[in-house]
């Protein structure tokens, strides 16, 4: 049985991975995507009008069969390393460094 732990694990994992650049992630639209040789990780941020934000995490076999679901919400013990983990893959997926590396060199320009 997979306990907040080992989640917590994971996405400890995930962000170190994510940071060094070898968690090739995707925007799937309105979720990004991280496929692996026999798994999929989906990370999905939901910001409901009347209640707190929270992120869902899940985790498929490469048919995309969900073996486990994990949600944090905004006052929920994780929630800062799992939202730090999501900034971080969206920050990746939409080319930050990229973006950045431009605006950079037009105001030294």
């Amino acid at each position: 049985m997979t306990t907040e732990s080992n989640f917590l694990e994971i996405a400890k994992g995930l962000l170190q991975k994510t940071r060094q650049q070898k968690a090739p992630w995707t925007d799937a639209g309105g979720h990004f995507l991280l496929l692996l040789k026999n798994a999929r990780i989906t990370l999905s941020y939901q910001s409901p009008v009347a209640e707190p934000d929270f992120i869902t995490v899940t985790f498929s076999n490469k048919e995309g069969k969900v073996a486990a679901t994990w949600t944090v919400h905004e006052e929920d013990p994780g929630w800062e390393l799992v939202n730090e983990l999501h900034e971080e893959v969206r920050r990746r997926a939409a080319g930050w460094e990229k973006v950045l590396a431009d605006i950079e060199d037009f105001i030294r320009s």
